[in-house]
């Protein structure tokens, strides 16, 4: 396998290839992934999946060297253009179109085992922490790889399935929804670490991005724009290595009923997000919370802090019930 390139600026800043467009071009050779490929241009987080905006370093390493992510707030903050701005979790919804939580409960053992059995994984699920790739058909294989490039911070071809992720498909291909928007934005604090001692190589650079476009009062200035670059795609080569690869070529594909209605009616991926009042709604509550000063920071959560503990199943439950008081734990 090639290694990868990496993208550099002038300032020295490595652009990592996450946070990734799904590869979705329709081909002859990748008829196989056709049904999927549908699936994910107009599945509920389509918009955070495929929304391209411009991309320019000024922007982005601006926003990647001053932002501090507060756990015990579950906040990130930032300056953009010399103004500061304080986001949380329900701005990061409204800006990536991420759909309300609706249940009250994460799925259960029994639940993703159920799923995993239903679109015929070969391998054995007595443990979760161990969903390997070569365990997946090939259709379920491309699915799974476009979601790890796109919300994860992995930048190459997953081997397994981490937690998070397995709740995300799995909750994904019931049609139901968490408070997704606070997980992600600790798998975005768990990349930028500490300021102090914070890297050059960015991640997360498409929502970064698109965050920056979401809180500006008004258009960004851009002063250098031969500083654009346009956002990551998942490579082609993905689909050309699973039918290479071959996982499970013998055992059928079932595709899941959101699958089936999902697809039925392919749109184009431009514009295929329709607003609910719920989302307008939204907006207009992230409007008023764009550009808060610290010391007039309305956030209501407990401040006192607790220690820092790793994003697990139990943390995940608890923020279908409690998410502030589970970002204090964070």
């Amino acid at each position: 396998m090639a290694p990868i390139v990496k993208l550099m600026s002038a300032g020295g800043f490595i652009y990592e290839k996450n946070n990734s467009i799904p590869f979705v071009v329709k081909e002859n050779p990748n008829r196989l992934f056709f049904k999927m490929m549908d699936f994910m241009k107009n599945c509920k987080l389509s918009y955070a999946m495929f929304h391209s905006t411009p991309l320019y370093n000024e922007i982005i390493e601006e926003i990647w060297t001053s932002c501090e992510y507060s756990g015990t707030n579950c906040t990130l903050q930032f300056t953009l253009q010399g103004n500061e701005y304080i986001v949380n979790s329900d701005v990061l919804q409204a800006c990536l179109h991420i759909p309300e939580n609706d249940c009250n409960a994460l799925p259960t053992f029994t639940e993703m085992v159920n799923m995993l059995n239903s679109i015929n994984y070969s391998l054995p699920t007595d443990n979760l922490g161990k969903i390997i790739r070569r365990g997946l058909v090939r259709e379920y294989s491309y699915l799974a790889d476009a979601f790890i490039k796109v919300f994860s911070g992995k930048i190459s071809n997953f081997d397994a399935l981490t937690n998070s992720m397995l709740i995300l498909l799995t909750m994904l291909l019931n049609d139901r929804y968490y408070n997704f928007s606070t997980q992600l934005m600790y798998e975005i604090g768990a990349k930028l670490g500490d300021k102090a001692n914070r890297k050059k190589n960015i991640y997360y650079t498409r929502f970064l991005m698109m965050l920056a476009n979401h809180v500006s009062p008004a258009p960004l200035v851009i002063s250098n724009p031969v500083s654009r670059f346009e956002c990551f795609v998942q490579e082609k080569r993905v689909l050309t290595d699973i039918l290479r690869l071959n996982h499970n070529g013998d055992v059928p594909v079932v595709y899941l009923p959101i699958i089936e209605v999902t697809s039925s009616n392919p749109v184009s991926v431009v514009n295929t997000f329709i607003v609910s009042p719920s989302i307008v709604a939204m907006e207009s509550i992230a409007v008023s919370n764009r550009l808060l000063p610290k010391q007039q920071n309305p956030n209501p959560r407990n401040p006192q802090s607790q220690p820092q503990v790793l994003l697990n199943r139990h943390l995940l439950q608890k923020l279908l019930h409690n998410p502030r008081g589970v970002c204090q734990e964070l």
